[in-house]
């Protein structure tokens, strides 16, 4: 019911999420909004969804430029308007990691301004999410380093997946990390003076000590630096043990540093020990680092004997912010929009070289680049056999026999060959022209041609590629003798 008034109560705005279907509630008429095509390359500009947007600052802004900002507000229990809205939701939304895969109720948004329901969403462990947190534990959060700190599960009803803001509800867990309470314990009944004996002041010896720091990784999990330190004013070295691995012995005054891969989905504990004293036991979660998207157009050629020439891929990178047209010796394609390709064939015949150039926005893609076609139609020459068999009376004409060709293609061929075929003077109509194939390389084809008894003279011709492999040879009818061709 909160999420239906606060729809309700929210002003109509134009909004950039992907649009699915609604159904409108129970006694009420189905209504039908037309689904919009989700592109991600198109959601990162001010007035849509933020891709991967891990600034809260930012993220308020796209809000506000979708007209959603004050809906969302509703939701989370913030009530203004204005300049003191934004600055309310820059406060209290903060960027978390879900603790524990969890399947939630996303909602979408329509054209014309409604939030709906648009069915399930599965938020993964270590995705960032939005959370408006509450004062107290706003000033409680560690920032930077969490050494120190303490890792605590909050359980949220309402968050915002940062790879579009969308609104995600149901019982979803996630990771904060605050810093440790001063606990004062309670002060016990003074005693009754006693005079106190007179004793040597204690001195404080020097400790060694041990600093933990996380650094993201690109394609990994990140790692954590684990610094071992040794007091400046002590009498010896010191060693250490970390994981269960023993380092050092590390001088007076001096530092040295253990790098720990972590593992992504798991949080890693850290333990540091010096003469067994424990000096760090720490949990650290793995820290990706957000791959930086393409923005710059680009484009890419390659030889293609099936295509019969150069094929282009030309390509507007993903987070572009503007559409990108291409030039490809002096032609123009495009425009394409943000994420969006297209190919391309220039012809270049078998044997010539092509020069390409492609440029986009007075940029050079491809600069007078060279591209030879060496593709063969019959790299080794098509091989036809031609011969006469006497027919034995059964399964061809008395008197007569057959005319038998062989066809077959080079088996080192780069490309499939046809062949043309025709016969005249085998029957009172003749014999094609027919074309037989495309073969392919190492591919052969057998024809069969009937020869009647009439003693006319058989021409027959077969051709490929504009090439006569046979012409001008011709038998006589009743196939008085074997005869072979090339």
């Amino acid at each position: 019911m909160r999420l239906i008034k606060a729809i309700a109560l929210a002003s109509a705005a134009l909004c950039a999420c992907a649009a699915i279907l609604m159904q409108a509630g129970s006694g009420a008429a189905a209504t039908r909004h037309t689904p919009l095509t989700y592109d991600p390359a198109t959601q990162s500009h001010p007035g849509a969804c933020s891709q991967n947007t891990l600034n809260v600052a930012q993220a308020v802004g796209d809000l506000s430029a979708n007209g959603v900002l004050g809906e969302y507000a509703v939701l989370v229990g913030i009530h203004a308007t204005g300049s003191a809205l934004t600055a309310q939701m820059r406060q209290a939304l903060t960027v978390l990691k879900v603790a524990k895969t969890t399947v939630a109720a996303n909602h979408g948004c329509t054209t014309d301004g409604i939030i709906f329901p648009s069915g399930s969403r599965t938020l993964t462990t270590g995705e960032t999410v939005g959370v408006a947190l509450p004062a107290s534990i706003r000033a409680k959060l560690c920032g930077g380093s969490t050494a120190g700190c303490e890792r605590e599960l909050l359980t949220e009803h309402t968050v915002f997946p940062t790879n579009c803001w969308n609104l995600d509800q149901g019982t979803v867990q996630v990771t904060v990390y605050v810093k440790k309470p001063n606990v004062r314990p309670k002060p016990k009944p003074k005693p009754k003076p006693k005079p106190k004996p007179v004793t040597k002041a204690k001195v404080e010896l020097p400790k060694p000590s041990a600093e933990i720091s996380t650094t993201c990784g690109v394609g990994n999990a990140g790692y954590a630096t684990v610094t071992l330190s040794d007091a400046a004013t002590a009498s010896a070295s010191a060693a250490f043990i970390v994981d269960g691995k023993g380092y050092g012995p590390v001088a007076p005054g001096k530092s040295a540093t253990v790098t720990i891969a972590l593992q992504s989905g798991a949080d890693h504990t850290i333990e540091v020990s010096s003469d067994g004293e424990t000096l760090a036991d720490q949990s650290v979660p793995a820290d990706e680092c957000p791959a930086a998207p393409a923005a710059d157009p680009t484009a890419t050629g390659a030889l293609s004997c099936s295509a019969g020439g150069v094929v282009i891929t030309l390509a507007n990178g993903s987070a572009a912010t503007a559409d990108a047209s291409f030039d490809v010796n002096g032609t123009t394609y495009g425009p394409l929009a943000p994420g969006a390709s297209t190919t391309i064939t220039v012809p270049v015949a078998p044997g010539a070289t092509g020069q390409l150039t492609v440029t986009s926005g007075g940029k050079a893609l491809l600069d007078a680049t060279s591209y030879k076609n060496s593709c063969s139609a019959t790299a080794g020459a098509a091989f036809v056999g031609l011969f006469c068999a006497p027919s034995q009376g059964e399964g061809g004409i008395p008197g007569g026999g057959v005319l038998v060709v062989q066809l077959s293609n080079g088996a080192d061929a780069t490309l499939p060959a046809s062949f043309t075929v025709s016969a005249t003077g085998t029957t009172s109509l003749g014999y094609g022209p027919t074309t037989v194939g495309p073969l392919a390389p190492g591919g052969g084809e057998t024809l069969l041609i009937p020869v009647d008894a009439s003693g006319n003279t058989i021409t027959f011709s077969v051709s490929s590629g504009g090439t006569q492999l046979a012409g001008g040879q011709s038998i006589t009818g009743g196939c008085p003798r074997q005869y072979f061709a090339d």
